[in-house]
């Protein structure tokens, strides 16, 4: 077995270098250096031809963590990485910040619309803690 790989696994950048036809993958080029390919749900970012990256395309987190990487690494421009992967500077820019911030783990998002504080009122705000308070308390002593 190949180094790299799991009994009954073949690893992504192995997958796509047995391409057998040119319309079954798409490279694009984010600069002179950098370029990636993909082939079904895999993806291969290679620098100067040698493999930088590889992940499944479903996977959010691990192609913004490579977005990421390439720029500090100064491998591309924030610039030509948005273009290429098809976000904008800004939310370049948010990742990175989240990133230096936390880490990895900071550049997951569960699936849905993320919930907006700005979107809730300081008075459903404390509609919601009395409701709770009278779900796990119950009404408080009967009055006569």
């Amino acid at each position: 077995m190949a180094p790299g790989m799991i009994a009954g696994h073949v690893h992504a950048a192995e997958r796509i270098a047995r391409v057998s036809s040119p319309s079954e993958s798409r490279t694009v080029f984010v600069n002179d250096r950098v370029s990636y390919r993909t082939e079904e749900t895999a993806r291969v970012i290679s620098v100067h031809g040698v493999v930088f990256a590889h992940y499944d395309t479903r996977d959010r987190a691990a192609e913004v963590y490579a977005m990421v990487t390439l720029v500090d690494a100064g491998y591309a421009d924030q610039h030509d990485v948005a273009r290429a992967f098809g976000y904008s500077t800004r939310s370049l820019r948010r990742y990175h910040a989240h990133d230096e911030a936390a880490g990895l783990a900071a550049l997951v998002r569960g699936p849905g619309r993320p919930p907006s504080p700005r979107l809730r009122s300081s008075r459903s705000r404390r509609r919601d803690q009395t409701m709770l308070g009278l779900q796990s308390h119950g009404p408080g002593p009967p009055r006569g």
